[in-house]
């Protein structure tokens, strides 16, 4: 059984959406990519895999990235849930 990590680099999600990750970090920046990493320390962040990956979803359902404005809003009103 492979396991899969719960948290992940910029690399890694950049491996998922099949971008680098300096273009992960530019999203982020901008606002572009709607879930924001967690500060683990000074200088390590991760993203949570499972609001990702429901972040994708969400994207994929609207034809189009979901900034962070909307991604945020659509928690808020899901309970804080990110069930895309």
């Amino acid at each position: 059984m492979e396991i899969q990590p719960l948290a992940l680099s910029a690399k890694a999600v950049g491996g998922l959406l099949g971008i680098s990750a300096r273009q992960v970090w530019s999203m982020h920046a901008s606002g572009t990519l709607g879930p924001s990493p967690t500060a683990l320390g000074q200088r390590l962040s991760r993203w949570d895999r499972a609001e990702i990956e429901s972040w994708w979803a969400a994207c994929k359902s609207a034809g189009r990235p979901v900034t962070r404005r909307e991604w945020l809003a659509r928690n808020a009103t899901n309970g804080g849930r990110v069930d895309g």
